[in-house]
């Protein structure tokens, strides 16, 4: 009878576990739904600013130096995309 015992018990304690592991991933996958949630808002606050800035209908206000570092970053990106479309056409065997 100990032997099923301690079998139901270990079984028990796998089974407790594994709802814990579900319900942390379950929690997690939520975080980051709301951060990426979060970083779109950002994202599209920051380009009406932008826009509002270009169009002089609202005042500087210090934003330049922001947007410019936006511009900078945008820049930077865009060069790393093609650094990498340039390797990957390097990697790719010659047709023929």
């Amino acid at each position: 009878m100990s032997l099923i015992r301690s079998i139901t018990h270990g079984v028990e304690n796998l089974t407790a576990g594994a709802r814990r592991s579900v319900a942390r991933a379950r929690l997690e996958s939520e975080h980051r739904s709301l951060q990426r949630r979060h970083g779109q808002a950002l994202q599209a606050l920051g380009e009406r600013v932008q826009e509002l800035v270009v169009a002089n209908a609202l005042p500087d206000d210090g934003l330049g130096a922001h947007l410019a570092e936006v511009r900078n970053a945008e820049m930077l990106i865009a060069a790393k995309a093609a650094e990498i479309e340039q390797t990957r056409d390097q990697d790719e065997p010659p047709e023929g």
